[in-house]
């Protein structure tokens, strides 16, 4: 949680003002958050453990499932002071959007989740040809040119979007609700000493 939603959080908030001053109509200046396609997945996957907005450190008895579960509800936390902050710059020539770059094997995320033979072997057909086709997974290139598209496209006016692979795509539900985005927002501010 401290890496992948407060501490962008007190970064974005220190740049804030300077961000601000050098943003115009013409070339508004960019916060791109890196999300995850995990966050869309639990409106769509019943079966995924639920986002505890009381218990974002999954402290709780119970609530704890995976190293991906905390993965994903951080990158729902990072999602939802994201799209809070963008109602908060309405007016302003600061646009902020969240990005997936799509899934990458490849990466030490992936890699370090798995535990046997057999995951390492999916893992490697995963980043070949095999799983771009198939699963429509994306090598590091690939990922890294969508997240600097979105930091400097000058077509990209939007301000509020989760962009997965590059386009535009609706939120999770936690997102949308204004009582977890609110929330979100104040631990954020506790939590990050603002």
């Amino acid at each position: 949680m401290t890496v992948n939603c407060m501490g962008p959080f007190l970064l974005t908030n220190l740049l804030l003002d300077e961000l601000k001053a050098t943003g115009t109509k013409e070339s508004p200046s960019r916060i791109v958050n890196v999300s995850s396609g995990l966050t869309i997945m639990v409106k769509q996957d019943s079966s995924k453990p639920p986002f505890y907005i009381d218990d974002l450190m999954l402290t709780e008895q119970g609530h704890y499932v995976s190293g991906m579960q905390s993965y994903r509800n951080s990158k729902l936390a990072l999602n939802l002071w994201s799209n809070e902050m963008a109602k908060q710059l309405e007016g302003s020539h600061v646009i902020i959007n969240t990005v997936c770059p799509g899934f990458i094997p490849s990466t030490s995320l992936a890699r370090d989740n798995v535990t046997s033979l057999f995951g390492s072997i999916m893992m490697y057909v995963l980043d070949s040809f095999i799983g771009r086709l198939f699963v429509k997974s994306s090598p590091v290139s690939e990922g890294r040119r969508r997240i600097v598209s979105m930091c400097v496209d000058e077509e990209t006016k939007t301000c509020g979007l989760f962009y997965h692979r590059s386009k535009p795509t609706p939120e999770a539900a936690e997102v949308l609700n204004s009582d977890h985005k609110e929330k979100i927002w104040a631990l954020c501010v506790k939590y990050s000493g603002l």
